[in-house]
Formats: structure tokens, sequence, C-alpha cells
């Protein structure tokens, strides 16, 4: 048996598996996001901004990416806004099962 120096110790090469093709583990793609409800009648989903990423060795070359956003916020379609009373830039509370944040909204069509 070999020896490997302690300062050089691997894994066991016998043991290793090596596929010749990439290993692509599928997922359901079934929604778990709590359903609609009288009080809560929307579907939240979340998002990252630029300050959320990590060393943005990739994501630092995405422009859109690089504008600064300094605080959290809302964003709301215009029509979801109009039937709530809400307009840009509007302090609101969001309440889910899992707690609720003040934040300012921001309307976009983006957002379905």
């Amino acid at each position: 048996m070999r020896r490997i120096p302690s300062s050089c110790a691997r894994a066991d090469p016998a043991k290793a598996v090596v596929p010749k093709k990439a290993i692509i583990h599928s997922f359901s793609d079934e929604n778990h996001s709590g359903k609609p409800t009288e009080d809560l009648p929307l579907i939240l989903t979340t998002g990252r901004i630029r300050d959320q990423w990590h060393t943005m060795s990739k994501t630092g070359k995405v422009n859109k990416l690089n504008k600064h956003i300094s605080s959290a916020f809302l964003e709301i379609h215009p029509e979801d806004a109009f039937a709530r009373k809400i307009l840009e830039d509007d302090l609101v509370e969001i309440k889910s099962a899992s707690g609720n944040v003040r934040v300012k909204a921001k309307l976009s069509a983006d957002i379905k």
C-alpha cells in the first residue's frame, strides 16, 4: 500500500466516482407556497438585489445588477397596487404566515 504524506492527504482514488456526464438531480416543480386566502390574497415571491450576492465574480458583469439598491422593497404589479390604493414609494406593511415587514412599494409590470 502506498503511503501518502499527511500534508498531501487525498481521498482514495479507487473509491472516487468520476462520471463521464454531469449528474443532474431533478426536483418537483410543485408550488410549496401557502395558498392565497381571504386574509392573505397574494402569492409572495423573493428575489435578490445586488448587495445580497457574495463575490460578484459573475454577477458583477451584469449591468442591471450594478445598480445599487439601499433598502428592501415590495415590487407589486400596478393593477394589484391600484386595487389596494398603493402608490409608488408608499410605505406598506407586508404580512404573511411567516411574519411581517414594512417597506416602500415599487410598481412594476414585470411582476405578474
